[in-house]
């Protein structure tokens, strides 16, 4: 649906815009808004002429309604807020290096998610042995027991590999947690 705009002429630079219909028209385009105020001298102020008297005339022509141009119009409703500009500073200075303490723990993270890596191994060989049962034994109780022993083998392995990733994330989250404490605690102190 095309937006119903009117055309406005701006009384301070006699620029020509096209606003929408159902907002109130402005005092000054944008342009003109933004130029600071001529100043005026104190010297001049008391013997400005006032502006002579002119009788008003109200204009009641129909406001001329324009479709909208397929060129881009600055669009104003109010003000911009200010730009307030602010100093940038980095977290750490350059010389500060946070050293990575307990590489033990760090170790032991590998170490859990390799493990939880060859249980999830381990349970897809567990689906696969319950496929070779079904394709290569005839219907037996043995062969229904090497399927629900595969399956099952499946279901724990999947169980103990995200169990044990779960912890390797866990103790890196407190060592997250750890490092960031120290590095809030070394910004608190530089900027005292």
């Amino acid at each position: 649906m095309a937006l119903k705009r009117v055309e406005w002429t701006c009384p301070g630079c006699g620029k020509r815009y096209a606003i929408p219909a159902h907002v109130p028209e402005p005092k000054l385009c944008p342009t003109c808004r933004s130029r600071p105020p001529a100043p005026v001298e104190a010297a001049d102020a008391p013997f400005l002429d006032p502006p002579p008297m002119m009788p008003v005339v109200i204009d009641t022509s129909p406001r001329i309604e324009i479709e909208p141009p397929d060129i881009e119009i600055p669009q104003f409703e109010t003000e911009p807020p200010p730009i307030v500009p602010m100093p940038i500073r980095s977290p750490l200075p350059a010389r500060a290096v946070i050293r990575k303490r307990y590489p033990a723990l760090r170790v032991v993270i590998v170490c859990y998610k390799f493990l939880a890596a060859l249980v999830a191994i381990g349970a897809l060989a567990g689906v696969v042995a319950a496929i070779v049962a079904v394709a290569t034994t005839e219907a037996s109780p043995e062969r229904t027991i090497n399927i629900l022993a595969g399956l099952g083998s499946f279901a724990a392995g999947l169980i103990g590999a995200v169990t044990l990733f779960a912890f390797g994330e866990l103790i890196q989250v407190q060592l997250d947690i750890e490092e960031n404490t120290r590095k809030g605690m070394a910004a608190e102190s530089r900027a005292e």
